[in-house]
């Protein structure tokens, strides 16, 4: 978020960082004062012409109920850049893997565990080593990978039993991914992500090689495909070689990405809130 702050500064235009909670109680206090709990511009300092526009991250590890505050706002009136009730869906991989499916998009197949629910069947999801993950997460936390299918079914119904439900993906492609960063419905910058070790994991937090990868026509549909099912204007869409997509992230992290592509990827994306600001 910080990098997105300091873009949006240097472009001259204001931005702050809000909780949740305390961007819910200052629409409320607006609405309080006989407002309409949607400010009309940005800020004191922004451009003329300029609206108020808000744009959902959230740091890696917090809390999706503090979405919650959020989601009376969607209809107050202000432009959303990723509306939370649609971020809270891209944040359930199961939910989204199947509105992807649902949309026609290319999926890697994925078997859900479930607390109180029958083991899934896993002789359906092809290959013979498996990738462990939370329903909900990021930056590859939770995940265990190169599983035989009976310490997969055991590994995702102990997280079941103890943090929530769980998935379970076919491990192929040796772990490499790529990851098209869309922005505003374009393909603003993209990367490749190779594990460094057998049985490692394709993320750069957890020591994956990261590298430039250029996505080919069909990539690029998938990709811009994936980010309109969800209706996400800020994606992350991880998509393996064969084209299928793997996971569809909402909040997607700026600094690898800058790093594999050589593209100041904050400024991209804090062009688009500007540009979004200033269309009434």
């Amino acid at each position: 978020m910080r990098k997105l702050l300091d873009a949006c500064a240097r472009a001259g235009t204001p931005a702050r960082a809000r909780r949740p909670a305390e961007l819910a109680a200052e629409f409320a206090d607006q609405g309080t004062r006989g407002g309409t709990g949607t400010p009309a511009h940005a800020g004191p300092d922004a451009p003329a012409g300029a609206r108020r526009v808000l744009v959902t991250r959230l740091p890696s590890g917090t809390p999706l109920d503090e979405l919650c505050a959020l989601l009376p706002l969607e209809d107050a009136g202000a432009r959303w850049i990723n509306r939370p009730s649609r971020l809270l869906r891209a944040h359930d991989k199961a939910a989204s893997l199947g509105a992807l499916a649902a949309a026609g998009v290319p999926v890697v197949p994925t078997a859900v565990v479930r607390r109180d629910a029958p083991d899934p069947d896993l002789d359906r999801l092809p290959g013979e080593r498996y990738v462990v993950k939370p329903i909900h997460g990021a930056a590859g936390r939770g995940v265990t990978v190169g599983l035989d299918a009976a310490r997969a079914l055991r590994r995702a119904r102990a997280f079941a039993e103890l943090s929530g439900p769980a998935l379970v993906q076919p491990y192929v492609g040796g772990g490499v991914d790529r990851r098209a960063f869309v922005v505003g419905g374009e393909i603003v910058a993209s990367m490749q992500r190779t594990p460094r070790a057998s049985g490692g994991r394709g993320n750069a937090f957890q020591g994956a090689r990261i590298e430039p990868w250029r996505p080919g026509e069909a990539e690029r549909d998938t990709a811009l495909a994936s980010a309109r099912a969800l209706g996400l204007d800020v994606a992350g869409v991880d998509l393996l070689a064969d084209g299928r997509v793997l996971e569809v992230n909402a909040c997607p992290g700026l600094d690898a990405i800058a790093l594999a592509s050589g593209l100041d990827v904050a400024a991209l994306l804090a062009d688009f809130v500007i540009r979004t600001a200033r269309v009434r």
